[in-house]
């Protein structure tokens, strides 16, 4: 009778035993959740910022406006991890472009129209996984 006892209450500390793990295990995953989506959140903020110095320029605008866009994207370009192609598709332009110089930030400015306008496309990176998914990538120029 003893035994049975002492056999009892080292199931009910064992049963107690297993009930704590699993609530810890439970509090565990819930704060890892909690974790990762902070975490999106700050890559979501991350991209925005980055993006909004870029999308503001989208539409119609002026040669004088794009040529702040190009200075601001070589600015990005110097001082962040993701890079900002530009390409002109415009035939608009002052002298002559060869396919190399469509696509220099400095050789784009030189040649555009101050009073122009042009339609500016803003691109972004929609490959799944990559470290720039998200992130503004190519700005193209356009009639």
């Amino acid at each position: 009778m003893e035994n049975a006892s002492k056999a009892l209450i080292i199931a009910g500390a064992i049963l107690v035993s297993i009930i704590l793990i699993s609530l810890g295990i439970m509090v565990m995953n819930s704060t890892g959740n909690v974790t990762g989506r902070m975490q999106e959140e700050m890559d979501s903020t991350a991209i925005q910022s980055f993006n909004s110095k870029f999308t503001q320029y989208a539409g119609k605008q002026k040669g004088s406006t794009i040529k702040e866009l190009i200075n601001t994207m070589q600015s990005s370009n110097a001082s962040s991890d993701h890079k900002v192609e530009i390409e002109l598709t415009s035939t608009k332009f002052n002298g002559t472009l060869n396919a190399a110089d469509k696509k220099n930030g400095a050789k784009i400015q030189a040649a555009l129209k101050l009073t122009t306008t042009y339609t500016v496309n803003i691109d972004t990176n929609q490959t799944a996984g990559s470290a720039d998914q998200g992130y503004v990538n190519k700005i193209t120029i356009a009639d």
